[in-house]
């Protein structure tokens, strides 16, 4: 699923943002195709990718765990940390998932 991590430029073709987070849309978009995935295909296995390093396949698998395993945010931020260390610490990334999903 493309998101906002690549811009396209005339003169470059396209180029890679490190300053985006994920948007809402982004992050339900994510949350719908994995979902639907998950019931096609349910023995097969899920790669998030993000190639800016920036933060946000963690974001979207934390969007995930929040809206699918009914996870608190915080939960889904401590599993990802723990599984990926350092986890999600960019303050960008962290402000748009509370946004979004902290009460």
């Amino acid at each position: 699923i493309p998101m906002a991590g690549r811009e396209s430029t005339a003169d470059e073709g396209s180029r890679l943002n490190f300053q985006s987070a994920p948007s809402a849309g982004e992050l339900e978009a994510f949350t719908r195709r994995v979902t639907s995935f998950r019931i096609q295909r349910p023995r097969d296995t899920i790669v998030v990718i993000d190639e800016t390093g920036y933060g946000r396949a963690a974001a979207t698998v934390a969007a995930f765990l929040v809206t699918s395993a009914r996870l608190s945010l915080q939960e889904a931020l401590d599993r990802i940390g723990a599984a990926r260390a350092p986890g999600i610490y960019r303050p960008e990334i962290l402000a748009a998932l509370r946004r979004q999903y902290a009460p």
